[in-house]
């Protein structure tokens, strides 16, 4: 059996192959030759929100481009001291294989502004004012407002990165509009109103399922200003252990390190931030149950639909559950359930089957996996591998990982949260939102954030 075909990067050739129909060497070749320039502006760089983007564009492009170019002002100190790949923007990058230069020379994504980059290059700003996040040309001219929400900054640049990754795949349209999505309030586009520089965080959190959802949901609570972060309590429940295939996918998986609990990788990452942890290495069964001494709000990212029937069972009073595509045609897409005691996950999930098989059927019918399986010297035992690996793309969980902790901080904040968001990173104008209800009781713990915190 072909082994090669289990490495972290074949989820990609796996995508090139279904979307372009590429044969698989084609598809190796389009990938070890795809360059992006990262560019991080000198404003950027100093603010909470703009080294937030510059760190998340930085690691994701790592997992979807062959060659990832880092420049700009990537030498000041992070506003979060205890980082753990770094104490600046170039030691993050050069922790995890991105090489620097002075100029960008190739595809770039500006975080914080094009001012710097040539206008022959092609090129995407990620740019935030408040909750806002957006993505524009790069000949676009849209100034930086408020950087004190490093959330908006880490869905500016996520969705930077997709842009990018689609129009290195053929996506003629990609980078070419704007991109825009307001984190407190998704689906009202207000230009003026940036949302709140006041709010609350959750105290205590149970996160289920640590692979890319979890991971990246880890990513977005440790750029969050907390006051005391060792006051902030994580649950971090998973029973399955890290293997080579998951480096592509999440983000806080180190090379090398393969066969560790994903338990064990989130604690270091959480307990390095400040946070206290409490780790569950276990499954989701229905015998889990929350006491009133754990969090009250749960992170779910599981991939399955038969375990997220499981999670209105389990005693919290609020489920933020995360879905994603993972199908050719819709692993851009992603949705945001959150489940209460009006809003069941077993009725919700009543009669709803996962879908692989459906698309590994169909993806067996293309050329490019016919003409792999005829050259195959295994029987097609490789190319069923291939065919069966679902398409996961880091920059999609990102997204969706920053809309779900916003909700969190929501319920913490007595605000209603959205009880479903769904979108596409294809276009953001097509999001879809239902409003929820305020929670009736104060029964969520919170902890206040740090003000200005720039």
């Amino acid at each position: 059996m072909n082994h090669e075909l289990n490495s972290e990067r074949s989820r990609l050739r796996n995508l090139l192959m279904r979307t372009k129909n590429l044969e698989l060497h084609e598809a190796e070749r389009c990938l070890e030759t795809a360059v992006i320039s990262v560019h991080v502006s000198a404003h950027a760089a100093t603010t909470r929100a703009g080294q937030h983007a510059a760190l998340t564009a930085i690691i994701l492009a790592t997992r979807c481009f062959g060659e990832v170019r880092v420049s700009g002002a990537v030498d000041t100190d992070l506003i979060v001291s205890n980082f753990p790949l770094g104490r600046t923007i170039r030691q993050v990058g050069l922790t995890i294989g991105a090489k620097f230069e002075l100029i960008p020379t190739c595809r770039t994504v500006a975080v914080g502004g094009a001012s710097e980059i040539s206008s022959d290059l092609p090129c995407i700003q990620a740019v935030w004012d408040g909750w806002h996040a957006r993505t524009i040309p790069g000949y676009a001219t849209t100034p930086i407002g408020r950087s004190d929400i490093a959330l908006a900054g880490i869905t500016a640049a996520a969705l930077s990165i997709g842009q990018a990754f689609s129009a290195e795949i053929g996506d003629a349209t990609a980078g070419r509009r704007q991109q825009h999505i307001n984190l407190w309030e998704p689906g009202f586009n207000s230009t003026t109103d940036t949302g709140p520089s006041s709010y609350v965080l959750p105290d205590a959190l149970w996160l289920i399922g640590l692979g890319n959802l979890g991971q990246a949901y880890l990513w977005c609570l440790s750029s969050l200003a907390y006051q005391d972060r060792a006051a902030m309590k994580l649950y971090l429940q998973d029973f399955d252990r890290i293997g080579k295939e998951n480096w592509g996918t999440s983000v806080l998986v180190e090379k090398g390190r393969y066969g560790m609990l994903k338990t064990k990788a989130a604690e270091e990452w959480a307990e390095t931030v400040g946070f206290s942890v409490f780790r569950i290495d276990r499954l989701l069964d229905p015998n889990l149950h929350r006491t009133v001494h754990e969090p009250a709000i749960a992170l779910a990212g599981l991939d399955k639909i038969a375990p997220r029937r499981i999670l209105g069972n389990t005693g919290f009073e609020y489920v933020i559950d995360a879905g994603l595509g993972m199908g050719t045609r819709d692993f851009r897409q992603f949705r945001i359930n959150v489940f209460d005691d009006t809003f069941n996950p077993e009725t919700h999930f009543d009669g709803v089957e996962d879908r692989g098989r459906q698309e590994f059927e169909r993806t067996l019918q293309l050329p490019a996996y016919q003409a792999h399986r005829a050259a195959s010297k295994d029987g097609g035992c490789g190319t069923l591998i291939l065919a069966q690996q679902p398409i996961v793309v880091p920059f999609v969980s990102m997204v969706a990982a920053s809309v779900a902790v916003t909700q969190a901080i929501r319920i913490a904040s007595m605000q209603a949260p959205a009880r479903t968001v769904v979108g596409t990173l294809d276009d953001l104008r097509n999001l879809r939102v239902t409003p929820g209800a305020a929670q009736q009781r104060p029964t969520v713990g919170y902890l206040p954030s740090l003000r200005g915190a720039h």
